[in-house]
């Protein structure tokens, strides 16, 4: 998606020396990192289940695979981008890491705990699905 969207940027009146080049390698890394890491994520969440003594171990752990791979897929696209230096401050790297964690841990803990508690309230199910 982000790939796409950045291929659609035309940038200097279309001079060829101002467009993004892109890099294949890293581009497909960052294409199948969160495909590998999802489904790791996800088989050690069925492993436990809510109520299961380890669940919550696990779903913490599956937070943090899934919130750094979203943090690498967006990183390992970017350092594919072959015709421009990137520089990331320290702060930024660990302030997007952050609300990648803590939002993965809230939409696994919204997906895997509350959806048995909540399978006949409409509004709840709302809630999850956003």
């Amino acid at each position: 998606m982000h790939f796409i969207a950045n291929r659609a940027i035309i940038m200097g009146d279309g001079s060829p020396l101002m467009q993004l080049n892109y890099s294949a390698g890293y581009t497909a890394l960052s294409a199948f990192l969160p495909i590998v890491c999802l489904l790791v994520a996800f088989t050690l969440l069925e492993i436990q289940h809510p109520g299961q003594p380890l669940f919550w171990p696990f779903l913490i752990v599956s937070g943090f695979i899934l919130g750094l791979s979203i943090c690498g897929m967006h990183y390992v696209g970017n350092f594919g981008i072959s015709n421009y230096s990137l520089y990331n401050p320290p702060g930024f790297v660990v302030g997007a890491a952050s609300i990648a964690l803590g939002a993965s841990i809230a939409a696994l803990s919204m997906f895997f705990y509350f959806r048995e508690k909540w399978v006949n309230s409409l509004p709840m199910r709302m809630v999850c699905a956003w």
